[in-house]
């Protein structure tokens, strides 16, 4: 949907929103494989499958990739056709289940919806697209039948049997998670026909959509351009009189109105400098022309364009990013741009001007490159070729200097597919990474299913550190291997173990199933290399759980498995730091910058604030800087970035570049505009009491 609906809060900078989606999506699958459990109707199987169903459709709807989110009951026609009957009965009842579950939760679900839209910066958010909504239970449900293999009336019957348990464990989950967003400090969205607090207007987008720069060609007020408040600084309360405002739409700018006879004479003196400066050479160091080298004494309003200009100029020269070989080429065109303001006032009050965008595609165009790179360097030698160009070819209008700016596009795009090409073997080895460890998540939230909250801390901890370390082992890339089917198993039967046994025969079957099971986990242990004394603990605690589950005590199991080990802990409750790892493959080396126990694939960036061919400098975890060249994009969005020489690139979670562009540890170069930066360090000069 394209129109805006909703008015966002700010999100503050220390909440992690992937941690507090990740949250949500735990408290949603427990309660959904909860509800499922005390059917009494459905295997350890079958809810895992409906676990993974409903947890894809979850990172699906986080990441915007479901197209609409098609309605559980929204069958095409084409789907239609490829089902039968049984089926086709089977997708309506789905579709009916979601319906009347999300009817009956509406209300629960209302709040947290505006408080959803607000942690994933989203203004467009409809209640349809939350990655929890009901029909996410449809898709879970869906998943979980095929895998069960229910003929049509048992199918039929059982979706009876749980919708009122999903309609109540829904609503708690819905219940939990407002209130974890509402501890995180995760305002509600408001409707755009709202008032926002205070009584304040309603604003118009999220926070990343207010720093969106000016619409081209749009004149910028006094206090927004550092350009036209320096030219109103220099000119001074005393030129008040000597003051004209741009004429069109009201918007307010100081131009110095300069008689033609003393604009003809400035020009023909600019014309003699110029005509004594060979216009091949360039210049050793680069100087800004002040307004006393035309002969206009200082002070005088007709100056103030051109005092302002050098006072950029100065700025510019003394720029630490910037090689001298490209200052050299932009102070070559000092001349045709002072003739340029001294007919045009536009470029003090327009901040798309041809002039300046000139000066910052040169900027970027120049990015990356060390401040003492040779002027003989290729990308110098076009700037300078382009600046020549210009110089010999200036007719006193702005059109010269708009199809300069086409001509250092060209030479950035074609800066950018040469780093793109360069890149290509790195982002090989980037998507490797990725699919193994995506392969790592698929283990993950296959033990995650089993590791539900009624599960004894000592066993959720077992299962999700060294039993799951043994399960990544295993599991490969295109899917589980027989031996990680084996492994899954014994997860499964390990949890049966230490749940209370009442009948005779269960006691029997845990008896004589033990020594099995424990020989499976020590084989499991043994190949990753956990010693004896690390898994004593566990195996103590697992033998006081079987006994007590023997026993049917489920209050003694709880005191008798009084061990160090910790439970999980909540996701939300602690900050997690950014790791950087290595991968290595055919003799090349990755670095990775990462979350640990971050996957590649859901984040929650459907719009990020970075473009490949960006040159981003961002913070590695011991404060080193890093960065480079954004030269490509896997296929799940994780930025590469490479420098020229180096011998390996660098991977970045998207969580953690968005984090650091979000406070400022990360910067992105190439869209600075430099000569608005320059203009603002001249404008703090002038202020300067010194």
């Amino acid at each position: 949907m394209s129109e805006q609906r909703l008015t966002l809060p700010d999100l503050s900078a220390g909440v992690d929103a992937y941690e507090v989606v990740q949250s949500c999506r735990l408290a949603f699958l427990r309660h959904f494989a909860q509800a499922l459990r005390e059917s009494g109707a459905l295997s350890g199987g079958e809810v895992e499958a409906a676990c993974l169903g409903a947890g894809r459709y979850f990172d699906e709807a986080i990441t915007a990739k479901r197209a609409g989110f098609e309605q559980a009951d929204g069958l095409t026609a084409s789907k239609i056709s490829l089902v039968g009957d049984d089926q086709l009965e089977l997708e309506i009842a789905l579709g009916d289940l979601a319906r009347r579950v999300g009817e009956a939760t509406g209300q629960a679900s209302r709040r947290l919806y505006l408080r959803f839209a607000t942690l994933l910066c989203r203004p467009a958010l409809l209640p349809a697209d939350l990655p929890f909504a009901p029909e996410a239970l449809g898709q879970g449900l869906g998943e979980m039948l095929a895998a069960g293999g229910k003929g049509p009336a048992a199918a039929l019957a059982l979706l009876e049997k749980v919708e009122p348990l999903l309609t109540e464990r829904l609503t708690l989950a819905y219940g939990e998670m407002d209130e974890l967003l509402a501890r995180q400090g995760v305002e509600p969205a408001q409707l755009l026909n709202q008032a926002a607090p205070g009584g304040g207007a309603p604003r118009d987008s999220g926070p990343r959509a207010q720093a969106s720069s000016p619409s081209a060609g749009a004149p910028a007020t006094a206090g927004a351009d550092p350009a036209q408040a320096l030219q109103a600084a220099i000119l001074g309360r005393q030129a008040a009189a000597q003051v004209a405002y741009a004429p069109s739409g009201g918007a307010a700018g100081p131009t110095t109105v300069i008689p033609l006879e003393l604009l003809n004479q400035l020009v023909a003196r600019l014309d003699a400098l110029e005509r004594h400066e060979n216009s091949d050479a360039q210049p050793a160091v680069a100087t800004a022309l002040r307004p006393s080298e035309l002969g206009i004494a200082p002070g005088r309003p007709e100056g103030a364009a051109l005092d302002a200009l050098a006072l950029i100029f100065e700025a510019i020269f003394a720029d630490a990013e910037l090689p001298e070989a490209v200052k050299a080429a932009i102070a070559s065109l000092q001349i045709p741009i002072l003739k340029t303001a001294l007919a045009d006032p536009g470029l003090f009050t327009v901040q798309d001007h041809p002039v300046r965008r000139l000066i910052d595609r040169m900027a970027a165009a120049a990015c990356g490159l060390p401040r003492d790179t040779a002027a003989d360097h290729p990308v110098c030698e076009r700037l300078q070729e382009m600046a020549a160009y210009v110089r010999g070819n200036f007719d006193g209008s702005a059109a010269l200097f708009e199809s300069s700016v086409a001509k250092v596009d060209w030479i950035i795009a074609r800066r950018n597919e040469d780093a793109e090409a360069a890149a290509a073997p790195w982002l090989a080895l980037a998507e490797a990474w990725s699919r193994r460890r995506s392969a790592a998540r698929r283990a993950r939230e296959a033990l995650a299913a089993l590791a539900t909250p009624e599960v004894p801390g000592p066993i959720a901890d077992f299962l999700l550190g060294p039993w799951l370390r043994y399960l990544e082992s295993l599991w490969g890339e295109e899917g589980s291997s027989p031996a990680a089917r084996e492994a899954l198993q014994l997860a499964g039967d390990l949890v049966w173990s230490v749940r209370p046994k009442e009948a005779p025969d269960e006691r029997r079957r845990l008896a004589q199933g033990v020594p099995v099971l424990l020989k499976g986990i020590n084989q499991g242990l043994d190949a990753i290399g956990v010693s004896a004394e690390e898994r004593s603990p566990f195996l103590d605690a697992c033998f006081a759980l079987q006994t007590a589950a023997i026993r049917a005590t489920p209050g003694a199991a709880s005191e008798e498995a009084d061990t160090p080990l910790q439970a999980p802990r909540s996701l939300a409750g602690e900050a997690v730091r950014p790791r950087l790892e290595r991968f290595e493959e055919d003799g090349r080396s990755l670095r990775i910058l990462d979350l640990p126990g971050r996957m590649p694939g859901a984040t929650l960036l459907a719009a990020p604030p970075w473009q490949k061919g960006d040159w981003i400098d961002l913070r590695l975890p011991e404060g080193e800087a890093a960065g480079g060249h954004l030269s490509a994009l896997t296929p799940e969005g994780w930025p590469l970035f490479t420098r020229p020489g180096q011998d390996d690139a660098l991977l970045v979670s998207p969580l953690i570049l968005d984090r650091q562009l979000r406070n400022g540890e990360a910067q992105r170069h190439n869209t600075r505009s430099l000569f608005a930066t320059a203009a603002a360090a001249a404008l703090g000069q002038t202020a300067s009491p010194n």
